[in-house]
């Protein structure tokens, strides 16, 4: 009988080499496999919340004029505004050929919004707006709603379709909008009660972004400051 040698290696029977041998293949498969289908579902789930505009994920496009062809009107001689500075003052129509100042606006606080029909961002954003000038206009709330070059009929008809209820402005040649040197479509100012810009907002907005910054705004100026 020969002595046994400590120092040789287990070998296990050949039953149990089978499925150890096929791990590192498995591995192999398998991890890029569970890595792909964890990206694919994020993807898919972060486009899915965009596409639904559920909250939290605002969409953050903006249509720039440059791309749509659009050219505005000359600009008055007022400096380009600035947060901190006074809102450079404007007449335009509204939808009943009534003409409305901002300046006479003096003592409310204004949200300036321009839009076009045509921009999708800006249809977004518009039920929000509508809601909130609902809510707030008894508070000393004012919205001006500047169409971009479209005429009377499609804003109104836009106007109708959405059940807005705040004023509609025609920059019919797009001089405002060019005092205001705007660039992209939807944009907003908010001017406090002493005609002052407090915020600005390029692009389309939430209605939580809405409300932070007219909550702002007001606080800028209280009403019995005004």
């Amino acid at each position: 009988m020969e002595p046994s040698n400590s120092s040789d290696e287990y070998t296990p029977p050949a039953s149990q080499k089978g499925p150890r041998r096929w791990l590192p293949l498995v591995r192999w498969i398998l991890w890029p496999a569970v890595l792909i289908a964890g990206i694919v579902w994020a993807l898919v789930f972060i486009q899915g919340r965009l596409d639904s505009g559920q909250e939290g994920v605002p969409d953050l496009s903006i249509v720039l004029l440059e791309e749509q062809g659009i050219t505005l009107g000359a600009a008055s001689e007022a400096p380009p505004p600035e947060i901190g500075e006074p809102a450079p003052d404007f007449t335009l129509v509204d939808l009943a050929g009534e003409p409305i100042t901002l300046s006479s606006m003096k003592g409310r606080t204004v949200l300036i919004n321009f839009w076009a029909t045509w921009c999708a961002p800006c249809r977004k954003e518009m039920p929000d707006m509508n809601s909130l000038y609902l809510e707030m206009k008894t508070e000393g709330f004012e919205i001006l709603a500047i169409n971009l070059q479209e005429g009377r009929g499609k804003a109104k008809a836009f106007a109708d379709d959405f059940g807005l209820a705040f004023p509609i402005l025609l920059d019919l040649k797009g001089d405002v909008g060019s005092t205001y040197r705007l660039t992209g479509l939807p944009e907003s100012w908010f001017v406090d009660r002493n005609g002052i810009l407090q915020e600005r907002a390029i692009g389309p907005m939430d209605e939580e972004m809405m409300r932070e910054k007219l909550e702002i705004t007001m606080r800028a100026v209280p009403p019995e400051a005004s």
